[in-house]
């Protein structure tokens, strides 16, 4: 074996061990920050490290069941409905509510319908999705969706350095007090309400967030789409079902 051959493969072999080694690295990095990259294959709701199908970005679907008592903004009565399933402490969640806002305030006449799908990755998540519905049994409706613009636009949230604190004084900013927290905490109505969505989600093969549902109830279409697309792509669906 010539000096050249023997050569070229200690250089194959050396950048093989490197891309083996940055891998592991940005895995751990990944896991120590908590960070919820939307939809990328192996993670999973229930467990982030089992292996999974890479699902589709945009998907025919049946429209989801709603009960009515989700909080909401738009149209009460309308045909052409958004349903969001996010987790309050994901980054791509946060990233993405702008364009799911500017979608919704494009289209007139629609509705914006919040389910929760906290992953059990994200250690505060459940915490800010009992807040959210603690503003809403005692503020109403539009304080809950205020609320959720108000945790999303935190910088510290898109950088993953959110904390329960941080999430509580916002909640204190609605004059409620953290004693309100707590009973919300034990109420059953809003523990079962999100251990429902997440359950809901979780039937529909939703493995990871933000997910969003368009809907039109008169004909019953439906897509979903799974990840933070962007705002032109989400139009062009919304259209297709109009």
């Amino acid at each position: 074996m010539n000096n050249e051959t023997k050569n070229l493969k200690y250089v194959i072999g050396f950048f093989l061990v490197l891309s083996i080694v940055a891998s592991y690295y940005i895995g751990f990095m990944s896991a120590k920050l908590g960070l919820s990259a939307p939809f990328i294959p192996g993670t999973i709701a229930q467990n982030p490290s089992a292996a999974a199908p890479e699902p589709k970005l945009v998907e025919e679907v049946a429209p989801v069941q709603l009960t009515g008592d989700e909080v909401f903004k738009g149209d009460k009565n309308a045909n052409m409905v958004l349903v969001t399933f996010t987790d309050f402490q994901c980054p791509f969640c946060a990233k993405f509510h702008p364009t799911l806002d500017a979608l919704f305030e494009a289209n007139k006449g629609s509705k914006l319908v919040f389910k929760h799908f906290p992953l059990n990755f994200h250690q505060y998540a459940k915490d800010f999705a009992t807040m959210f519905e603690c503003v809403a049994k005692n503020q109403g409706n539009d304080k809950a969706v205020s609320f959720a613009e108000d945790l999303f636009a935190k910088n510290l949230l898109l950088q993953g350095q959110i904390t329960s604190a941080d999430g509580l004084n916002i909640f204190q900013t609605f004059g409620l007090s953290e004693d309100t927290l707590n009973n919300c905490k034990n109420d059953s109505s809003i523990t079962s309400k999100i251990t429902n969505d997440y359950n809901d989600g979780v039937s529909l093969g939703i493995n990871g967030t933000p997910a969003l549902y368009i809907i039109n109830t008169k004909t019953s279409k439906a897509v979903r789409i799974n990840g933070a697309l962007d705002q032109a792509t989400l139009q062009a669906e919304f259209d297709k079902i109009k």
